[in-house]
């Protein structure tokens, strides 16, 4: 899990990373 993207949106960018 890499919240790196979008710190402001842990819940969003856990899923968004997951797929990339």
């Amino acid at each position: 899990n890499c919240t790196v993207t979008q710190p402001s949106s842990l819940a969003v960018d856990s899923s968004s990373a997951e797929r990339l």
